[in-house]
């Protein structure tokens, strides 16, 4: 990714220049056949539109393929200019131009060498060596179609409007790396839908690019995308998504970027579906929430997995930032080594292992067993009830204790017997609550303290 204001010079060949968010006030040199610029999710980056982020004047950037040491300026006052000199293809060589708007945002690319296409059902596109554009409606995705978008190495399609974008249904799909959408809202009232449902192809690769849309605030629905995963490789990149999204995994080799949306107080999610153990392999990168650099979890905004059968579920070694939810299933979850991940057990007996610091283990219902990570620093935390005859292993000294519905005003207590060489009995007692919990080790009666949890409700029992 490009940063807004910078000087980009170019060697050789194939480069692709991406910007994101609020378009590129700089200059780029060296521009040759086979490099590509895209802008997407900027403010207006409609080309040829005064005063846009995108390049200045459709005759301006037409121009780029006839002289040398062309400056493509602004409309006067405006702070988005793109300078492009250096090494420009001769008039002979072709340009793909395109921009599209899906629900309020617009995306622009440019591919000096490529071609731009506008998919119709039935079509047969086959693409040249160079970087090409395909724009697709939901309609246009149908069983004739036949679609090589060619050799380049950023090929792109715009998945633009509403409705449900099948990328199973054409007779081929081959070739695109990136599949540019947009969150949108589900119909409501007198308010046509602009959201986008979309329905992956097994084997498929690439990545699926959600940018954020224009909140409509007469509609009563929340702006999101529905991603439906198959028996692909596919990544879903959701890091620009503002709104509630949900993508239902369809294997094990996808990866999800969770929205990186922190807004306190909202209710912004990306909501990560696994129907069997196995798609919880899935890698996922969360969203992680901070406040004054501090990571906290008590904000609405974060990525959350629920898997919803139960077994042995072994998650991704670079997952991180992320929530998971266990269903009512007696599972066995053995999280990755990176940090920040919530684990949240179901009404079953559930086996919860941390696989590093700074990971979070609530057992929920049943009598579970969490079982810390030799690096500490992880938490334990349930109601009293929840947490009552649970075991947990590998206590150390860095890792915390949390009984979330008591008060240390309540003249709590913790209390500790060691009942065997290996184990003993901790007692945690506050108001009219109490949770028994066993800890494997061995331990000394005076260690154990209680304290107000400050960074959120109820007690943290430490040892020292």
């Amino acid at each position: 990714m490009i940063a807004s204001t910078q000087t980009v010079v170019l060697a050789g060949t194939g480069s692709v220049l991406e910007f994101e968010g609020t378009g590129f006030a700089g200059s780029i040199s060296g521009l040759a056949e086979g490099d590509a610029i895209l802008l997407q999710g900027s403010d207006d980056p409609t080309l040829g539109a005064a005063g846009s982020p995108g390049l200045q004047g459709i005759a301006a950037v037409s121009a780029l393929i006839s002289g040398n040491d062309l400056v493509v300026t602004p409309a006067s006052g405006s702070a988005y200019d793109i300078a492009l000199s250096g090494n420009v293809p001769s008039s002979a060589t072709p340009i793909a131009v395109g921009s599209v708007t899906n629900g309020g945002v617009s995306v622009s690319f440019i591919s000096i060498g490529g071609t731009s296409y506008t998919l119709a059902a039935g079509d047969t596109i086959s693409g040249g060596a160079y970087d090409n554009l395909i724009v697709a409606t939901a309609a246009s995705l149908t069983a004739a179609d036949h679609i090589d978008a060619g050799s380049g190495s950023f090929n792109a399609m715009i998945l633009s409007g509403a409705g449900t974008f099948d990328l199973a249904a054409p007779a081929s799909l081959i070739g695109v790396a990136d599949f540019i959408a947009n969150e949108g809202q589900a119909a409501s009232g007198n308010i046509a839908s602009t959201e986008q449902i979309i329905d992956t192809s097994a084997g498929q690769t690439g990545t699926i690019t959600v940018e954020t849309g224009t909140d409509n605030t007469a509609s009563t629905n929340r702006m999101g995308i529905i991603i439906n995963g198959a028996a692909d490789s596919m990544t879903f990149d959701l890091f620009n998504a503002e709104g509630s999204d949900a993508v239902n995994l369809g294997s094990g080799n996808e990866t999800v970027i969770g929205s990186s949306t922190n807004s306190f107080g909202t209710t912004q999610f990306t909501t990560i579906n696994a129907a069997i153990a196995a798609e919880a392999g899935a890698k996922i990168v969360g969203s992680g929430n901070y406040i004054n650099g501090e990571e906290s979890f008590a904000m609405a905004a974060q990525t959350v997995l629920h898997v919803e059968a139960g077994g042995i579920i072994p998650l991704n070694t670079n997952d991180q930032d992320m929530t998971v939810d266990l269903s009512n299933h007696a599972s066995t979850l053995n999280l990755g080594g990176l940090g920040f991940i919530v684990a949240n057990g179901g009404a079953g007996n559930d086996i919860i292992r941390a696989g590093g610091a700074n990971q979070t283990l609530s057992g929920g219902g049943g009598t579970n067993i969490l079982v810390g990570s030799a690096s500490g620093g992880d938490v334990f935390s349930d109601t009293s009830a929840d947490l009552n005859d649970d075991t947990i292993k590998n206590f150390l000294g860095s890792d915390s204790i949390v009984a979330t519905d008591m008060t240390f005003a309540d003249e709590g207590t913790v209390s500790w017997t060691q009942t065997t060489a290996t184990e003993g009995t901790l007692t945690i007692a506050g108001g009219n609550n109490i949770a028994t919990v066993t800890l494997t080790g061995s331990f000394e009666s005076g260690g154990f303290y209680m304290s107000a949890n400050t960074a959120g409700t109820g007690v943290v029992v430490k040892y020292e």
